[in-house]
């Protein structure tokens, strides 16, 4: 009996494992070290459903690969580049397209929503809304409406921008990026 119950408790152990490593993925992150700061201090980028950054690197600085998706990030003010793809998920497929590289000038205090858009068929480019203000957050849906696209509701980006101020803030670990030249790094 106890030989068979070490493979069940390792198939158990694997299984959390994965669940609670597939979970930090989705969840949104600092790329800063130390305390966190007020959103006054620093800008926040939410992308929609679909859209993710594979990357990212500030002006002057190598580019991080990202081992896991983040949908909500977190950085100080300053010019930066975020590579991004968008995946399709149907019922029987999913496609992943070619990466595209954003350059985003963060501003302290902004909220910059990232979502699709279509020009042709084949091919795909991020559109970024910057939200200074709660009265911004409108833009989402014109901005959307004028390219003909679904995006999230103003009162959802908004909702989890508060879900995420609200939580622990976290910062990238050493597992959670590595450089091109495959070793890892804190950010900074």
């Amino acid at each position: 009996m106890k030989p068979a119950a070490a493979p069940a408790r390792a198939v158990v152990i694997v299984v959390t494992c994965s669940l609670l490593l597939l979970g930090c993925a989705s969840s949104g992150r600092r790329f800063y070290a130390g305390d966190h700061r007020p959103l006054g201090e620093v800008a926040i980028f939410v992308t929609h459903d679909g859209v993710r950054v594979d990357g990212i690197a500030e002006a002057g600085a190598p580019r991080k690969n990202l081992v896991g998706e983040s949908m909500i990030g977190e950085v100080l003010p300053g010019a930066y580049l975020l590579d991004l793809r968008f995946t399709f998920s149907g019922t029987y497929s999913r496609a992943t397209s070619q990466g595209v590289s954003l350059p985003l000038r963060a501003e302290p205090g902004h909220v910059y929503y990232i979502f699709q858009e279509f020009p042709t068929m084949a091919t795909w480019r991020p559109v970024v809304v910057d939200i200074a203000g709660d009265a911004d957050y409108g833009s989402i849906e014109s901005a959307a409406a004028a390219r003909r696209i679904d995006a999230d509701s103003p009162s959802d980006v908004r909702k989890w921008v508060k879900h995420y101020l609200d939580g622990e803030r976290v910062p990238l670990s050493k597992t959670e990026f590595a450089t091109k030249d495959g070793t890892q790094s804190l950010w900074r």
